[in-house]
């Protein structure tokens, strides 16, 4: 599953100690009728040796559909790469969003925030629970040498306001 970096596709490089070394990743797959497909790897957490995840999603356009406001119908899934020192495995989310960030939960999992802002995906072994926030996040933070994740956002006020949120697990 792994390769030469595709123009046009994902890629993903290394800091050898001296220089930046460009790493294959797996080629994305999309439906056969997709037009205008785009791939975006946005984050990467690093958990431990050989335990890398990059986050982000793959998009596309429908051909002959068209949305309420009479724009093409776009689709997006979000996707984790996940390397085990060896290869690379692709793990795809549920159609309608992508993943924005990925941080460590201090023990051996990881936390992902999707495009929406307002759902975070933890990761434990393999497997994934979903957990919703009141609120939109715009960014994740691991606290290192703890299992304490933060979470920067707003959350609705009176009115059109909105407040500034901060939330804390663990």
């Amino acid at each position: 599953m792994s390769g030469p970096p595709v123009p046009g596709g994902p890629a993903a490089a290394r800091w050898n100690g001296s220089a930046w070394q460009a790493i294959g990743v797996p080629e994305l797959g999309f439906p056969h009728d997709a037009s205008s497909p785009r791939v975006r790897l946005a984050d990467v957490a690093v958990l431990g040796p050989g335990d890398v995840w990059a986050v982000g999603g793959v998009s596309w356009l429908v051909p002959g559909r068209y949305d309420e406001e009479g724009e093409p119908l776009e689709r997006s899934r979000p996707v984790a790469l996940h390397w085990d020192g060896g290869a690379w495995r692709c793990r795809w989310g549920r159609l309608g969003t992508t993943f924005t960030q990925a941080e460590p939960d201090g023990a051996g999992g990881m936390w992902v925030l999707d495009a929406t802002g307002s759902r975070l995906l933890h990761q434990v072994a393999g497997r994934w629970t979903s957990a919703e926030v009141d609120g939109v996040v715009a960014a994740l933070a691991w606290r290192p040498g703890t299992r304490e994740i933060y979470a920067a956002g707003s959350v609705p006020g009176d009115g059109d306001l909105t407040r500034a949120a901060l939330w804390r697990h663990g």
